[in-house]
């Protein structure tokens, strides 16, 4: 059993580094694990919590953003034979999309509601379509919201 649950783990960082700095939501995980069930999904996540691989950002009883940390791309290299290149910090950009929960914009604290126009920089940050285009760049890390993530 711990050697399934260790490979859950491992599976649940992989789709994270895939999302990079946009964080991933209950709703991927479905989408990208077929048959999982919530239980082992929280619990797999907060066991990677403990050992911080991954930061949580809670938004309800169940509703989260799951981010991997740079102890959890550490240990993702370890697991892998390969060498899992990081992103340079200088590749921060951002990606229109539509809200997959309720959220915060982090410019006027308002609420982005489920499926509301959006924008998502690569260091998490979220924010309206309107505020974002007002500012032209995310106030946490200064990317311009000229150029979108590929």
């Amino acid at each position: 059993m711990e050697g399934e649950r260790g490979n859950f783990e491992e599976a649940i960082l992989h789709i994270l580094f895939k999302w990079d700095y946009r964080g991933v939501t209950r709703e991927i995980f479905y989408n990208t694990i077929p048959g999982l069930k919530y239980q082992d999904l929280k619990n797999a996540i907060e066991s990677l919590e403990k050992k911080v691989f991954v930061e949580i950002e809670w938004m309800g009883p169940d509703q989260f953003m799951a981010y991997i940390t740079e102890l959890g791309i550490e240990h993702l290299n370890s697991l892998n034979s390969e060498i899992i290149a990081t992103k340079a910090p200088d590749t921060v950009s951002f990606e229109k999309m539509k809200a997959l929960t309720d959220t915060k914009c982090k410019s006027c604290m308002g609420t982005i509601r489920m499926n509301m126009d959006m924008i998502k920089c690569s260091c998490g940050r979220d924010y309206h379509v309107t505020c974002g285009e007002r500012f032209g760049k995310c106030p946490n890390c200064d990317v311009l919201f000229t150029v979108q993530m590929p």
